[in-house]
């Protein structure tokens, strides 16, 4: 019971016969009462906090009853005045299994609880709580309720009103195992938030190493170009808030890219503030922030330098290649395209720039 029986008062809280069989306050048979017209009738009838008897069935796990109201006429698709519906409600697999096998497509993919995202986002993140980690047992559940999901059509990269994907939302929070679940199951990684925060991006900024292994283990279609609203790629946030341990994650992935609106290597790309990624690294040890995540700074500078130098390399060898695969290139052009490259601003201009433009 949820309530003592000296504090419930089943008129005011807005309680039909159907809710206090559900609650427990009401001994009688549920099918039984249901053969009654005038019980039937009460089926999809709300509470004063908009919760349909099928709504109290599915929070309180009661598989049996969740089956005998939706044999009975019981609507899926109706929502308390939070927004929350019998699929959002299901405590159980077994009962989100029932709840799932007559929900309309367009329901599942329904914003009305922006608070808690989308159906998808709400079953991933049972069990975290202002912080707290998901407990291994959840976890896995929790994947096997997405799982249901995403076969039953639920959209794998709709998350929050904010457009954080579950892909962001959960790599963000460091949980690999989730994180390579949902990249298996199809989530696109450069998906981007309203801001044009990429996956990657926030991986970084939260250093969740062990999610980024996660997403940079396997080849994968990445757009290491993309920009947030500051004009910040991927080497921009690997300047500041790289912790050596992620910079080194890159060793052995192909970053190159070029910026969409300046043309130029990415790791030369400037923010709308006018600073590349060598800009931005000074000015983290100049105001001497995020530092506890560098650790021996010679070996982070080595680091961070050989990455960008690794980016103009690939880089250029991924325009000769397509150049060349194109017949749109001759000896001579490809010369040009190898000095652009190794005559791109050395250290000391990176530094003078510095005081200009942060």
């Amino acid at each position: 019971m949820l309530l003592g029986e000296d504090e419930f008062d089943p008129d005011a809280l807005g309680f039909t016969q159907l809710h206090q069989i559900i609650l427990g306050f009401d001994s009688s048979d549920l099918a039984e009462e249901l053969k009654y017209k005038s019980v039937f009738n009460l089926v999809n009838k709300p509470d004063n906090e908009g919760r349909t008897p099928l709504l109290w069935a599915a929070d309180l796990g009661a598989a049996r009853e969740v089956e005998i109201l939706l044999e009975n006429g019981a609507e899926i698709t109706l929502m308390d005045i939070n927004g929350y519906c019998a699929v959002s409600m299901a405590s159980t697999i077994k009962v989100l299994k029932l709840c799932l096998k007559d929900c309309p497509l367009s329901h599942l993919n329904n914003m009305a609880n922006p608070r808690n995202g989308s159906l998808l986002l709400s079953h991933l993140t049972i069990g975290y709580f202002g912080g707290q980690r998901m407990s291994v047992y959840d976890e896995t559940e929790n994947i096997q309720r997405a799982s249901m999901l995403i076969d039953a059509g639920a959209d794998i990269n709709l998350g929050t009103a904010g457009g954080v994907s579950p892909l962001t939302w959960i790599a963000q929070r460091d949980f690999p195992i989730t994180t390579k679940f949902l990249l298996d199951s199809g989530a696109d990684v450069n998906n981007v938030c309203r801001n044009g925060i990429t996956v990657i991006m926030q991986t970084v900024q939260r250093d969740a190493r062990a999610s980024l292994a996660a997403i940079l283990s396997e080849p994968r279609d990445f757009d290491f170009a993309l920009k947030d609203c500051d004009g910040w790629n991927l080497l921009h946030y690997l300047a500041g808030f790289g912790s050596l341990e992620v910079i080194k994650l890159f060793e052995t992935v192909h970053v190159a890219g070029t910026d969409a609106d300046s043309g130029v290597v990415i790791a030369d790309s400037k923010t709308y503030l006018g600073c590349t990624p060598m800009d931005l690294a000074v000015w983290r040890f100049k105001d001497e922030y995020h530092l506890d995540r560098i650790g021996e700074e010679e070996e982070w500078w080595t680091c961070f330098k050989g990455l960008l130098d690794r980016v103009r390399e690939s880089t250029r060898v991924s325009l000769l290649d397509e150049m060349s695969s194109t017949g749109s290139v001759t000896e001579e052009e490809a010369g040009s395209v190898s000095s652009d490259s190794e005559d791109s601003t050395d250290d000391e201009e990176f530094h003078d720039a510095v005081e200009a433009s942060v």
